[in-house]
C-alpha cells in the first residue's frame, strides 16, 4: 500500500513546503498538478516560453507530474510567491486510482452502505473517507454541502481502465471518478476550509 497519510496528512498544516510534499507524493506514485490557490481548477504547468513554443498543448490534469525533478522545480517556482501558494491535486489515472465523491454526510454514508452490501462486511459501514472536504457556499454565503469526503481507490495490478476522464453519479448521489479526472488533496485550502487527510487508501 503507497503511504497517503503520511505525506499528505504532514501537510495539514498551510506553511508545510509544498514543493518537498510534491516531491514525496511523485516519489511515491501519484501524479499530481498544481491547482488555483484558494480553488480547485488545474493550472497549466508550462512557462510562459514553452506555452509559447506549444499554444495548443493539452492543459490541466494533462500535465499531470509523475518526475520528482520536475515536481521540485515547478512547485519552487509556484511557491516563490508566498500570497499566490497553488493547491495540489491528485489525477486519477496515472496514479491508479479510483476516487469516490461525497459532497455530504449522507453522500458517504450511502457510499459505505453500498461498500458493506457488495463486500458483505459491515465493517465498511463505519469507514471515514481518505480525505474530509470543506465544502461548497452558494453566493448568498449559505452552504450548498459540506461535511463531505474523497473515498481513494487503488486500480488493481492487470485491471485497466479508460484514460478519458470519466465518472457515474450513484442513486446515493455520490461520484465515483477515474482516468484523467482529478481531486484536489491536502494541504489545499480554499475560502470554505482545508482539505484535510484522515487515512489511507485502500486496496
Amino acid at each position: 500500500m503507497r503511504s497517503f497519510i503520511s505525506i499528505f496528512g504532514l501537510g495539514q498544516e498551510h506553511t508545510t513546503s509544498l514543493t518537498k510534499l510534491a516531491v514525496a507524493a511523485v516519489r511515491a506514485g501519484y501524479a499530481i498538478v498544481p491547482v488555483t490557490p484558494g480553488g480547485k481548477i488545474p493550472m497549466c504547468s508550462l512557462t510562459d516560453r514553452e506555452r509559447k513554443a506549444e499554444p495548443d498543448h493539452k492543459c490541466g490534469v494533462y500535465h499531470a507530474i509523475t518526475d520528482a525533478e520536475k515536481a521540485r522545480k515547478l512547485f519552487a517556482r509556484l511557491e516563490a510567491d508566498p500570497a499566490a501558494r497553488p493547491n495540489i491535486g491528485i489525477v486519477a489515472h496515472p496514479s491508479r486510482l479510483v476516487i469516490v465523491d461525497c459532497d455530504t454526510a449522507d453522500q458517504s454514508q450511502a457510499f459505505c452502505a453500498d461498500w458493506a452490501g457488495h463486500t458483505g462486511d459491515p465493517g465498511y459501514l463505519t469507514h471515514s473517507p481518505t480525505v474530509a472536504t470543506p465544502g461548497s457556499r452558494n453566493a448568498d454565503g449559505t452552504w450548498r454541502h459540506r461535511d463531505g469526503g474523497h473515498f481513494y481507490f487503488t486500480v488493481p495490478d492487470g485491471v485497466d481502465l479508460t484514460i478519458t476522464p470519466a465518472s457515474f453519479r450513484a442513486s446515493g448521489g455520490y461520484e465515483v471518478k477515474w482516468g484523467m479526472s482529478m481531486a484536489v488533496a491536502p494541504p489545499s485550502v480554499r475560502e470554505e476550509g482545508p482539505y484535510l487527510a484522515l487515512g489511507d487508501i485502500v486496496n
